[in-house]
């Protein structure tokens, strides 16, 4: 049973509401064509005018009908003057003024001042409903939210009504619906107390099936990121599990200041229960990101935008060699890069293997040899069995994926597609160079910070008194600006750097459709 209420009044009130917006809309226009026209005056500047004996008349004509021998003869002045029309008003000493032969406008009953103050007693009214409303709101929550929730359970219950299927006037009914394997058990036996036959089948592949994502405690914190993109297709592998460490380094990479990490994790740890317990998840992934922002800070150094490596304290000099300064921690991001590239394109060989077969996954392995083959032959080592390693790995991957990039094919079709797909590999090489942007992020982060404190000491410096006390708001603000900055960035370019380059090579495709089963969503129906 819905709950009552006042509907009525509620009614009521919007509609009142309704009107006094449409009465606000209805003085602006005027106001404003007033003061288009005739410019910004009161009645009352008018009547005071007619106290001295000055009358005033206004008239609007057509630009060539107005001659300017009236300026001579008579007190004129032009207001607005447009391509075809022009106002202006007569002023004269006598109630009876001259008759010029072009209509006059009636004065109007208020002027622009007038009605700005009908406009403000119009916005306080308009307040006192909104005020009414909200309160009318908070009060009505729970109500509303139930009310919600039940047409939303009757409207789901309809529309599964529809999709059944009935014979003999409505005495046989059949619906078909998904159920999760690992749930079929408990629905069997649901099902048998109710004495309802059923028969259960297999998805094929041809069907939309429905995706559900049962990943464990740690990975299932990311399914909200991978979302963002597309869900698995059914005969696809979940790919949350396998991006979700490298996300969690590559945000860490990105914002890269311990003290930034310390502190989005003492604010979570203090305020995260405020957030509710619908929001359980995306706080404790937000700790996890913290923690993961305090580790790469220490191991590039920086904290708050100070440089523990040029400039160490004394308890940790002897430490310090162990973190990393700017060339390493490039050559770490296109480590990365590498390393999630070659273990996108394993993946894709077990989606290959799963879907079609392990004939599919011989080009794909190709790739990966020609990968490791050229990033042995382009390294630094000097040794020629490295090198020569490498050139024969290249050369078998460049083989496999002339060869078997599409087994179905003949010999000639495969050779030309193999061609077509070796010219890919600047596109891998294109991937791996947008893993710069980890190390590019990180840096431009430091660098930030480092001058919101250079202008945080010299501000300092410059008063003995106010110095300390803006010293300290500059580095609040400035920081605070530096870390939401940083923060955006650390999201969104692993985001990308997740849905681009590991899903291509991964081969991921995606469109999964979520599944969401039919069940009532208030359980304490007061029915």
């Amino acid at each position: 049973m819905i709950p009552h209420l006042k509907v009525l009044d509620l009614k009521d009130t919007l509609v009142q509401l309704d009107q006094l917006k449409k009465e606000k809309k209805s003085l602006e226009n005027e106001k404003q064509e007033l003061e288009t026209r005739w410019g910004h005056f009161s009645s009352q500047q008018i009547e005071q005018l007619q106290q001295w004996n000055l009358y005033l008349q206004l008239y609007q004509c057509k630009k060539s009908r107005f001659k300017s021998s009236w300026k001579e003869e008579y007190a004129i002045e032009v207001l607005d003057e447009g391509n075809d029309k022009i106002c202006f008003a007569l002023i004269h000493e006598e109630e009876e003024g001259p008759q010029l032969p072009v209509p006059a406008i009636p004065l109007p009953v208020r002027g622009p001042v007038e009605l700005e103050k009908a406009l403000s007693d119009q916005d306080k009214r308009i307040a006192v409903i909104e005020d009414r409303l909200e309160e009318f709101a908070y009060r009505k929550l729970g109500d509303l939210r139930y009310t919600y929730a039940v047409l939303n359970d009757r409207y789901e219950l309809k529309a599964t009504g529809q999709q059944k299927h009935s014979w003999h006037n409505g005495s046989m009914n059949m619906v078909e619906a998904w159920i999760p394997k690992a749930e079929e058990e408990e629905t069997s036996a649901a099902l048998n107390e109710a004495g309802i036959y059923f028969e259960t089948e297999q998805p094929v592949p041809e069907e939309k099936t429905p995706i559900l994502l049962r990943n464990k405690k740690v990975s299932s914190l990311f399914e909200p990121i991978g979302s963002l993109f597309s869900l698995p297709e059914y005969t696809e592998l979940d790919l949350t599990p396998f991006f979700a460490p490298f996300f969690l380094m590559f945000f860490g990479f990105c914002l890269g200041d311990a003290g930034y990490g310390l502190v989005l994790l003492l604010a979570l740890l203090l305020f995260g229960k405020k957030l509710g317990p619908e929001n359980k998840g995306i706080v404790r992934l937000a700790q996890l990101l913290g923690l993961s922002t305090v580790a790469f800070g220490i191991l590039t150094g920086t904290v708050f935008g100070v440089n523990l490596i040029q400039n160490p304290p004394s308890w940790l000099e002897g430490y310090n060699s162990f973190m990393l300064v700017e060339d390493q921690l490039f050559n770490l991001a296109l480590a990365f890069g590498g390393v999630q590239i070659i273990f996108g394109l394993v993946i894709k060989m077990v989606n290959q293997k799963l879907q079609y077969g392990w004939i599919y996954t011989v080009s794909t392995g190709g790739w990966i040899l020609l990968i490791i083959g050229l990033g042995l032959v382009g390294g630094s080592a000097p040794e020629t069995m490295i090198k020569k390693i490498g050139a024969g790995s290249s050369l078998l991957g460049a083989g496999l994926i002339l060869f078997f990039n599409d087994p179905k094919a003949n010999i000639l079709v495969r050779i030309g597609k193999g061609l077509w797909e070796l010219y890919g590999i600047t596109g891998v090489f294109g991937d791996l160079l947008s893993y710069i942007r980890l190390f590019a992020l990180g840096l431009s982060s430091a660098i930030l910070g480092l001058v919101i404190n250079s202008i945080g000491l010299s501000i300092l410096e410059s008063n003995p008194y106010l110095g300390p006390v803006f010293f300290v708001i500059f580095l609040i603000i400035g920081h605070g600006l530096n870390f939401f900055i940083a923060g955006l960035g650390a999201f969104v370019h692993p985001m990308r750097l997740t849905f681009v380059e590991f899903y291509k090579n991964a081969g991921f495709t995606g469109g999964g459709m979520a599944y969401k089963p039919f069940k009532k969503h208030y359980k304490n129906d007061k029915s």
